[in-house]
């Protein structure tokens, strides 16, 4: 008698088919598994092959595009300025002969000293204007773009183009200050042999003030700058300070051109009561005074705000 818990014959057969089914299934799977990478490896290799290819050969020619027209924009800015340092050269040679003939007129006694302080004066500015032009040109070159002149601009390659411009535009107001210098003395010669009037002096000795302020003003912006670099200043605490820099300068020069002015509208005032001067002249002289003294409080306003907005960064 067969034991009711032992299994059929009927059921461990089915049972048995069923497993081998089974694993002939898994087997197959297990089996088309083990090829499905190396069928699907190859195409997909060549196509991120393709993508990275294709994406190297974009970023070139897009790294290409950009350099040409970076080299071409550099080109179209430097022969802007290739052209004036044409014009400027030809300034100089002009101003090199007009200086030459100046020494020559006063050596045979035909010319004055007063046109070779001029002269020189013009040359230096001719110079100054001839090497600003190279700074820039080396600048674009570098950068391919226009030169920048704030004091808040960043080094160039490691260079300071701000301060170098800056360097050689002081040599104007240095140049102008030696012939103003060399002036005064010529004139108070003149003076003491009753050839000028003294007022001659006042206006010489007000301009020798004037390029001396011009040469401080660009000895603090040279320092402005120089902070600046070091993170003393930021960079609208350093662009402040050069505006009250320029203001302070020309309210300086200012002043005693104004005290000038007035000197010389007074004794206008006087020759006219006496009918020695028209009244146009004594008219001229007060409309100077005027715009002097409308210019100085303009000045005066420009320094209150300049100085109370750095206050403010200070503050802060």
């Amino acid at each position: 008698m067969q034991d009711p818990h032992a299994p059929h014959d009927a059921f461990v057969e089915r049972l048995e088919e069923k497993i081998g089914r089974e694993v002939r299934r898994r087997n197959t799977l297990a089996e088309s598994r083990r090829w499905l990478p190396q069928w699907s490896l190859k195409p997909a290799l060549g196509i991120t092959a393709l993508v990275i290819v294709s994406m190297v050969i974009g970023g070139a020619v897009v790294a290409a595009a950009y350099e040409a027209q970076s080299s071409e924009q550099r080109d179209q800015v430097a022969a802007g300025y290739e052209r004036r340092a044409v014009l400027a050269r030809d300034r100089l040679a002009l101003a090199e002969q007009q200086l030459k003939t100046a020494e020559g007129q006063v050596a045979v006694g035909l010319g004055t000293q007063d046109a070779v302080f001029d002269a020189r004066v013009k040359l230096a500015e001719a110079q100054s204007s001839l090497k600003v032009l190279a700074l820039q040109l080396e600048e674009i070159r570098l950068t391919s773009r226009e030169p920048v002149a704030e004091v808040s601009s960043p080094l160039v390659s490691g260079r300071d183009f701000v301060s170098e411009r800056w360097g050689v535009e002081m040599s104007v107001p240095m140049a102008g200050l030696a012939a103003e210098q060399a002036r005064v003395r010529s004139a108070e010669q003149r003076v003491q042999l009753g050839v000028i009037d003294p007022t001659e002096v006042d206006l010489a000795k007000a301009r020798v003030i004037e390029m001396q302020t011009g040469i401080e003003a660009f000895q603090r912006k040279i320092d402005i700058r120089q902070r600046f670099l070091k993170g003393e200043y930021a960079a609208p605490m350093a662009d402040l300070q050069v505006l009250l820099a320029n203001a302070e300068q020309r309210r300086k020069a200012l002043l005693p051109m104004l005290q000038l002015a007035e000197k010389t509208a007074a004794q206008l005032d006087e020759r006219f009561k006496m009918g020695l001067v028209t009244a146009v002249q004594r008219g001229e002289a007060q409309l100077k005074v005027l715009q002097l003294r409308m210019e100085l409080v303009d000045l005066e306003v420009q320094v209150a705000v300049v100085q109370k907005q750095i206050g403010q960064r200070r503050i802060k």
